[in-house]
């Protein structure tokens, strides 16, 4: 028996009308999965623009997905242990708390939000002292794990 082709797989990128990166995925039906997001996503009223790539495998998709998770750390992502394998430093704030499913930002006025898995705001601080900040986030994060 031969083996099947390996179908393509999509890999696509929300943005909002700023262009700032919202959120990457992969699918195999782009309708059926925008169509998701627009029902169970608080953030799908912000998306202005959808990208599509067209991978070959499932495989090489899953591939493009973690690596561009990693570099362009789009703001709704939450990482999945096995499904986006991503390399943290546990002693960084922003990767601890993605490492947890939550998103941390800074603004231009250096406050810095942490946000839960859900997009609610959790805490608000000033970010300009690293240890502090990494102390604030890991307590945040074993308050929202207890």
């Amino acid at each position: 028996m031969t083996a099947l082709p390996a179908l393509p797989t999509f890999l696509y990128r929300l943005r909002d009308s700023t262009g700032r990166l919202l959120y990457v995925g992969i699918t195999d039906n782009v309708r059926a999965r925008m169509t998701a997001h627009a029902r169970t996503q608080p953030w799908w009223s912000d998306v202005a623009d959808v990208a599509v790539e067209t991978h070959p495998s499932r495989q090489a998709a899953l591939r493009a997905e973690a690596e561009a998770i990693r570099d362009e750390a789009p703001l709704w992502n939450i990482a999945r242990g096995q499904r986006v394998p991503i390399e943290y430093d546990l002693d960084d704030p922003r990767d601890f708390a993605a490492a947890h499913g939550m998103r941390l930002m800074t603004d231009e006025a250096g406050l810095t939000r942490l946000y839960d898995e859900h997009g609610k705001l959790v805490m608000l601080t000033d970010g300009r002292n690293q240890e502090r900040l990494t102390r604030t986030v890991r307590r945040w994060v074993v308050q929202a794990s207890a």
